[in-house]
């Protein structure tokens, strides 16, 4: 039976580093989807106006907890349909954290 992504994140990392992981798959898809591709940390940091060592930690933690993925894309595509982009950041990983895998 599929569980949903907050339930496996917080299994592997626990509640902060799932959350980053959850973070960074959620604000790099909508980053990239509103800059129109796939966004470098640069770009990602100044689009959610974060620190450039803030915006990495979440991404340390997204590959921890996929770490056969070589971006955020492939999963994003499965995520997308679960966001409403036009919501703030943490609304919107909340809709993500929800998406039963």
């Amino acid at each position: 039976m599929p569980s949903p992504l907050a339930v496996l994140v917080v299994k592997k990392l626990g509640w902060r580093r799932g959350l980053d992981a959850l973070t960074f798959l959620t604000a790099w898809g909508i980053a990239s989807d509103s800059l129109g591709h796939p966004v470098r940390m640069t770009e990602y940091a100044e689009y959610w106006g974060q620190s450039l060592a803030k915006s990495y930690k979440e991404r340390e933690a997204f590959f921890l907890m996929w770490p056969d993925e070589a971006s955020p894309e492939r999963l994003w595509g499965l995520a997308r349909s679960a966001v409403s982009s036009s919501l703030p950041k943490e609304v919107a990983v909340a809709q993500v954290s929800a998406v039963k895998v």
